[in-house]
């Protein structure tokens, strides 16, 4: 099990939460006919953001797989309009910073994949991200 976050373009999703939910579990089905760790099947800014990315937490497949012993190895699916990074969970809280930061950085949208909400985080037009939506924690349902 794995500590996982996303970055996605944000002009290349939908907009609605349920949708972009529903889009995002349809494309981490994996059908697509391509090699998800080949970095260069990403849009421009996921690009940049992911050659920056790595430079902390290397890959842990690919063509810019990381040689040596890295505890910081992520596990990276570059999938045309988003990362999914499934990072290890002694990772988490480095990894969410970094992450957060870098897609505020180049201008990504970030999912926050494995929290009990679920935030989705849209750049805010300024430099940083602000709150697209977020769900009720599970145990509030009840």
């Amino acid at each position: 099990m794995s500590y996982d976050l996303a970055v996605f373009a944000p002009g290349l999703v939908p907009k609605d939460r349920h949708e972009f939910l529903e889009w995002f579990d349809q494309e981490t089905s994996w059908s697509k006919e391509f090699d998800y760790n080949d970095p260069t099947n990403l849009s421009p800014e996921l690009s940049c953001f992911f050659h920056e990315i790595i430079k902390d937490f290397p890959p842990m497949n690919g063509p810019l797989k990381s040689d040596g012993d890295s505890t910081n190895i992520t596990d990276y699916s570059c999938a045309g309009s988003f990362i999914y990074a499934g990072f290890r969970w002694s990772q988490s809280e480095s990894a969410y910073a970094t992450m957060h930061r870098l897609a505020a950085t180049y201008q990504c949208g970030f999912f926050d994949v494995s929290s009990i909400r679920g935030n989705v985080w849209l750049p805010d037009g300024e430099g940083g991200l602000k709150l697209h939506s977020s769900a009720k924690p599970w145990w509030k349902f009840w």
